[in-house]
């Protein structure tokens, strides 16, 4: 069997997120078409459990390394030598960058000698030091373009102050709350710079580069100045999320679904109350579908927002509501969660950002506005008009089965694995 190595930012298993999706299918693929022992080099998320983790490993994964968890020494001196001074790290890759990890990984090949080896994301690109002479294929899985993310956070009122994700679960709470809002456009300004360097220069040191959108997919090619980026879409698991399940639908329900810790979905959903739900008939509610802080729900709920929490199948939910209502205020790349909801058959309002690398027919398959006007226009034609809602959702569910299916989207690997 062959041996391929990820090195991946976290353990992507429960896959309930748009990243955590992607990488599961990616590997599950490359192990069932084409072939490959699948092993992990992992670094942890703040709340994922080692034991847990293996215990719950999904049989296509033949092996985990753990990385080894970087001191806050290291951090310090990656941030303030590599990022700071002299040399210009992004953030992202300092936090994750040791030279025990990079060792470590050096070893890991010695014994394997894996045929190829992916890296996840721009964060665990710089460990092409541990291999750039070896004789693998070296792939760096960018997914999105982190700095088109980045300007745009920063040019957007609606963003939330905490931009740095699953970063901030590393820092400490006053930091978090009185330090991070304070720094936030000096820190993005200095970022977005690191970030355009940064993935210019890793990209021209792997063999190829994978994005989730054609959109970035010809952005930093074009930067580039030759064909280094491909596409591998994302993909729906369609089977799971088209059937047909008995619940109780409520034409007055709007759907969002999101994990409500994360700021992005938090500024989402601030839209969607602040800015839509007051333009629609009273008896309108929004079904906010996933984990949520308590003190989140405690100042946003009311009578026209319910909170579900985290729940363990989001179709029971989602299938309650007659619209999915998705506006992204910043971001890049394909959202996952508006694949889904067409996938169930709901009609999708959301905007340009939202449908960014879907090439879904605007008005047939999807619904696209970008001023909050027409999106409160365009969710009350839906609720009120039944047969125009039921085409829009009929003909969305036809584009992510003609367009989005895992077993089509993982072709994309054909030109990039041996």
């Amino acid at each position: 069997m062959k041996k391929l190595l990820f090195i991946t930012t976290r353990i992507f298993w429960p896959a309930n997120s748009g990243r955590k999706v992607s990488l599961y299918y990616y590997c599950k693929g490359l192990h069932e078409k084409y072939g490959y022992d699948i092993y992990l080099y992992s670094f942890l998320e703040a709340d994922q459990d080692k034991e847990e983790c293996i215990k719950n490993k999904p049989n296509f994964i033949k092996e985990i390394k753990f990385a080894k968890k970087l001191k806050k020494t290291e951090i310090i001196t990656n941030l303030f030598f590599k990022s700071f001074l002299g040399d210009t790290m992004p953030l992202q890759c300092s936090l994750m960058l040791s030279k025990s990890n990079e060792k470590r990984i050096k070893e890991y090949y010695k014994k394997h000698k894996f045929r190829v080896i992916i890296t996840d994301m721009i964060r665990t690109a710089p460990y092409i030091k541990a291999f750039s002479n070896e004789d693998c294929v070296k792939i760096l899985d960018m997914d999105d373009l982190l700095s088109k993310r980045y300007r745009r956070t920063l040019k957007n009122d609606n963003s939330g102050e905490n931009f740095l994700g699953q970063f901030s679960k590393f820092l400490p709470g006053f930091v978090n709350k009185y330090v991070v809002p304070k720094v936030k456009k000096i820190v993005l300004k200095s970022e977005i710079k690191r970030l355009d360097s940064a993935e210019a220069s890793y990209s021209k040191q792997y063999d190829h580069v994978i994005f989730v959108s054609e959109n970035e997919t010809k952005e930093l090619n074009k930067r580039l100045g030759f064909f280094k980026c491909v596409t591998v879409t994302l993909g729906v698991d369609y089977d799971y999320f088209s059937e047909e399940i008995q619940v109780d639908k409520n034409n007055n329900y709007i759907a969002f679904v999101g994990n409500f810790g994360y700021t992005p979905n938090i500024d989402s959903l601030k839209i969607i109350i602040n800015n839509i739900l007051p333009g629609l008939p009273s008896e309108v509610k929004l079904l906010a579908v996933g984990k949520a802080p308590k003190e989140l729900i405690e100042s946003l709920q009311s009578n026209n927002v319910e909170f579900t929490g985290m729940v363990e199948d989001i179709r029971l939910y989602v299938k309650q509501c007659s619209v999915f209502l998705s506006p992204i205020s910043y971001g890049s790349g394909i959202k996952t969660k508006i694949l889904e909801a067409m996938a169930m058959g709901l009609p999708v309002v959301t905007n340009s950002i939202g449908a960014e690398g879907i090439s879904a027919e605007n008005g047939y398959e999807i619904v696209v506005v970008d001023n909050y006007k027409e999106m409160i226009k365009a969710v009350n034609k839906l609720l009120s008009d039944k047969e125009y809602a039921r085409k829009v959702g009929e003909a969305g569910q036809r584009y992510v089965r003609t367009h989005h299916l895992w077993d089509s989207v993982l072709q994309g690997f054909d030109e990039l694995v041996p």
